[in-house]
């Protein structure tokens, strides 16, 4: 009986974590050849995005492999950010505030390898063993990133 209760149990317990867990990347803007080093926290999810990049909010979407969010920093200037992410790795642009001139813009590359963001949240490690435990159905292909 307990045996047959280990199902419902588990599920039971990640039903909190079903939403998307956030992930972290530290990511590299290169600012006219200097390294900027920002911490972006985005939903591991399509669609809508609602985010943290160097502690200001973000807003934007994933559709896919690509991404695109604008941040407005406390000054009020606003960053925006096209990129892709290919397996682990983020890559892409970053359109700032030219620091000379505010009416102007100027685009930057911008980073994050895999492994940047540092271990995974409980909730995505959680549903990582309850997928190789077969307690959970495997993600299907393209649409969930956490089960590694």
């Amino acid at each position: 009986m307990m045996r047959s209760m280990l199902p419902s149990l588990a599920l039971l317990l990640a039903a909190p974590f079903a939403q998307a867990a956030d992930a972290q990347w530290l990511v590299t803007t290169d600012l006219w050849g200097n390294p900027a080093y920002q911490l972006l926290t985005l939903p591991d999810q399509q669609g809508p995005l609602q985010g943290r990049f160097d502690g200001d909010a973000l807003q934007g979407t994933r559709e896919g492999e690509t991404l695109a969010f604008v941040v407005t920093g406390s000054d009020g200037a606003t960053y925006r950010f096209h990129g892709t992410q290919a397996g682990a790795t983020l890559r892409g642009t970053a359109d700032y505030p030219d620091t000379n001139a505010s009416e102007r813009r100027a685009t930057h590359p911008f980073s994050a390898p895999a492994g940047s963001a540092g271990r995974r949240s409980a909730a995505a490690r959680l549903r990582a063993y309850l997928v190789r435990q077969r307690v959970l159905a495997p993600p299907r292909a393209g649409t969930d990133r956490l089960a590694g």
